[in-house]
């Protein structure tokens, strides 16, 4: 606090991996911001009406440092299959494949999706997908441009592979 006043810092915050963190620990630390890897993806909402909401309730901001679920919203269920940072366990590729399946049905790519989705979240101050050559900053940026019809949200939702509450993007690209 005294580097905030004195104008040495604008902001503290700290770093989380687990949605348990994100409920409890940051709760307890007068915090701006938290980074958060992988508790709230279109994978993983189990956050949305704990941690999440704790920081949003709190006027912290959250930084979704993980929006890829550490791979596999990148690559798909063919892809390399990383989720968490080791191989997806099988339910998760399966969840991945039914929201391929929507994806597809309404012509979005998964890439887009998972990108605006934690965006959509009123807590959410920006997500950090990363990458690896100039190419993929390209995509990141048209993946946050691309529009994404409402019934999309609307299906996931009645899929059951996201929160039925779950804020989701305005249809068209991300704010």
């Amino acid at each position: 606090q005294e580097l905030k006043s004195s104008g040495d810092i604008k902001a503290f915050g700290m770093g989380i991996n687990l949605k348990e963190q994100l409920a409890d620990l940051a709760q307890k630390v007068d915090l701006d911001f938290a980074l958060v890897a992988m508790p709230y993806t279109l994978i993983d909402q189990d956050s949305l009406h704990t941690g999440m909401k704790a920081c949003l309730d709190r006027g912290v901001s959250v930084i979704v440092g993980a929006p890829f679920a550490s791979g596999i919203l990148a690559t798909g269920s063919k892809g390399s299959i990383k989720y968490n940072y080791a191989t997806a366990d099988p339910k998760i590729v399966q969840k991945v494949q039914r929201i391929e399946e929507v994806c597809a049905a309404h012509s979005v790519a998964l890439q887009a999706a998972a990108l605006q989705f934690p965006l959509a979240h009123p807590a959410a101050a920006s997500i950090i997908p990363g990458a690896a050559k100039p190419s993929e900053i390209k995509a990141n940026v048209a993946s946050i441009d691309a529009d994404i019809p409402a019934q999309f949200w609307a299906d996931l939702k009645s899929e059951g592979l996201i929160v039925a509450d779950a804020p989701v993007p305005p249809s068209g690209p991300a704010a």
